[in-house]
């Protein structure tokens, strides 16, 4: 998944590996501005790493939707260069 500007580089490389191997990792952008909680994710069952510098909070609030919507594990790094994970095993526990 990428956040804010870091799509377009993202989104570089995924059309570059489809042309060059055939295939590319699957990919979601965060526009900023929108709101992660709004939108469906589709990431059951998925590992996901968020690409791209957000503030802890946003950042707390996409790993929150993304393992809402199913995703195992969600792992980031914050502006300060802090990384965050999240995981449905811990989040199942502690509910």
């Amino acid at each position: 998944m990428c956040a804010g500007d870091t799509w377009l580089l993202a989104l570089t490389t995924a059309l570059h590996d489809l042309e060059v191997y055939g295939a590319a990792d699957p990919m979601l952008i965060l526009p900023d501005g929108h709101d992660p909680v709004a939108y469906e994710w589709l990431v059951a069952g998925r590992h996901v790493e968020i690409l791209g510098y957000i503030d802890a909070l946003r950042l707390r609030r996409v790993m929150g939707a993304l393992l809402r919507d199913g995703a195992l594990v969600a792992a980031g790094l914050d502006t300060a260069g802090r990384l965050h994970t999240a995981s449905d095993r811990i989040a199942r526990e502690a509910a």
